[in-house]
């Protein structure tokens, strides 16, 4: 017997994760079009991009499950924890070059 949708936050995590990347990259690829889809480059770095933000934020996710956090909670969390991540990794990246 499968777990209730509100009890399996990784489905939410990886849409929102998903929705997020997609906003971003139609302002900063697509400069407000969608044309920025064409480009098979803009989807690799889409798939490095929200791939690396759902490992931290599956991992994030598991962490705070041993909170006993509410689902929706545990969602935002992780998917903040996700990008944080990645601008923490892109940050130290930029002060090692």
């Amino acid at each position: 017997m499968s777990l209730p949708l509100h009890r399996r936050p990784l489905p939410w995590i990886f849409l929102g994760i998903h929705l997020i990347f997609q906003f971003l990259l139609w302002v900063d690829e697509g400069f407000y079009d969608f044309r920025w889809m064409s480009d098979p480059w803009n989807w690799f770095i889409y798939f490095i991009y929200t791939t690396f933000v759902f490992v931290v934020s599956w991992l994030a996710s598991w962490g705070y499950s041993k909170l006993d956090l509410p689902a929706y909670l545990n969602v935002i969390a992780s998917i903040f924890s996700g990008f944080l991540g990645i601008t923490m990794t892109l940050i130290l990246l930029w002060y090692l070059k």
